[in-house]
C-alpha cells in the first residue's frame, strides 16, 4: 500500500462554484427549445439563433452542452452511455 496522497487541484471547487451557471444554461436551452432545434438540423449558430429567437452571441457564450466547431453546433458525446 502506498502512503502517497492524491494530487490536490482546484477543479472540484471551480466546478462547484460555477454549477449555477451550467444550471442556468441548461434551463435557458430547454426554454428556448434548443435541443429540438438541433435535432431538426439547425446546426449553424445563425440558423439556431433564428429558429430559437435568440442572439448568436448569447448562444455561443452560454452554451456548454454542445461542441462548437466552425460556428456549428452538435451534441456533445456522452461518455458514460453507449447506445445498443
Amino acid at each position: 500500500m502506498s502512503n502517497q496522497t492524491p494530487e490536490v487541484t482546484p477543479e472540484l471547487f471551480f466546478h462547484t462554484v460555477t454549477a449555477y451557471q451550467r444550471t442556468g444554461a441548461l434551463k435557458g436551452a430547454i426554454e428556448l427549445d434548443i435541443f429540438t432545434a438541433i435535432s431538426e438540423g439547425n446546426q449553424t449558430v445563425s440558423s439556431l439563433a433564428q429558429r430559437c429567437s435568440a442572439s448568436e452571441r448569447g448562444l455561443i457564450n452560454s452554451w456548454h452542452f454542445t461542441n462548437i466547431y466552425s460556428q456549428s453546433f452538435t451534441f456533445t458525446p456522452w461518455p458514460y452511455h453507449t447506445r445498443p
